[in-house]
């Protein structure tokens, strides 16, 4: 009887152990997914900003919108004088932040990329948010249009016969917030604010993300590749390092930049101390 004891005794010992390790494992795989994912979606979301379909900026003003407006007036867009937002704006570490980003983690990058879907809308539909239109057609007394009344939206193709697409504004801020579910937990967890028509929908993405960092990528000599790579812009390296004109004061603003390093890190607290830290810095062209 008491070897039987002692041998049930070793086997739960044993069995115990081993769960405890599978569970370890599962969880460090599961920040690992997370850190991976989160890369993925920024890597996508930066190559895609700036798309806004087949307009030319030339001679465009750029603006600096925040992020947290809704009015179709305050993203930033004008024909007279010829204005266009940023592709992509971003918040340094020690910078406050927006007031749409609850529970913002301090220490913290934040970044908002802006382009237009690449999924067309029938202008009917185009309304409750707000849209572009650009013209092919020379006929045309208007290059490009932005609205959210479909009645405005009547610019056409290169045959001057059928209606342009149209496509709706995308307006997306990426943040690292100190809980998952406010008031219910305190995971830091990357989250995504989201122009959604007339209101900005929060929505977490990954649990367990503890820091977001980015630095933007300047090419100061025009050859098409970054010559450095910075967290905000600095006027004592030229002027192709300096902040773009209409910037308001703390924004960071690099519509010249040609990519961006992003570095996620998961949180170390919730991961056994056997496990191995996970951080993924990622060059991403900017398109």
């Amino acid at each position: 009887m008491a070897l039987a004891l002692f041998v049930l005794g070793l086997v739960a010992v044993v069995f115990a152990g081993t769960s405890r390790n599978r569970g370890d494992l599962e969880r460090s795989s599961r920040l690992a997914d997370n850190a991976h994912y989160g890369i993925d979606l920024l890597t996508d979301e930066i190559q895609h900003a700036g798309y806004y379909a087949e307009m030319t900026t030339a001679g465009t003003t750029w603006q600096v919108p925040d992020p947290c407006s809704t009015t179709l007036a305050a993203q930033g867009w004008s024909s007279v004088p010829f204005t266009v937002p940023v592709a992509l704006s971003g918040y340094r570490a020690a910078d406050a932040a927006p007031a749409c980003l609850p529970a913002r983690k301090p220490g913290t990058a934040i970044v908002v990329a802006r382009r237009v879907n690449v999924e067309t809308t029938l202008p009917a539909n185009a309304s409750g948010g707000a849209y572009l239109q650009v013209s092919k057609c020379v006929l045309d007394l208007k290059t490009w249009v932005v609205s959210n009344l479909p009645a405005d939206f009547t610019l056409h193709n290169i045959d001057c016969l059928t209606t342009a697409d149209v496509r709706q504004l995308v307006v997306r801020t990426y943040f690292v917030a100190t809980c998952n579910v406010c008031g219910a937990d305190t995971i830091p967890t990357l989250k995504r604010a989201e122009l959604v028509g007339t209101a900005i929908v929060v929505t977490p993405l990954a649990e367990g993300v503890e820091s977001l960092q980015i630095e933007y990528g300047f090419d100061g000599d025009n050859d098409g590749k970054p010559d450095r790579f910075l967290t905000a812009p600095d006027a004592t390296l030229g002027a192709a390092y300096t902040v773009t004109a209409g910037a308001a004061a703390g924004d960071l603003v690099i519509s010249s930049a040609d990519g961006a390093e992003v570095a996620i890190d998961v949180d170390e607290s919730r991961r056994p101390s056997a496990a191995t830290g996970t951080a993924a810095p990622v060059p991403v062209p900017n398109q």
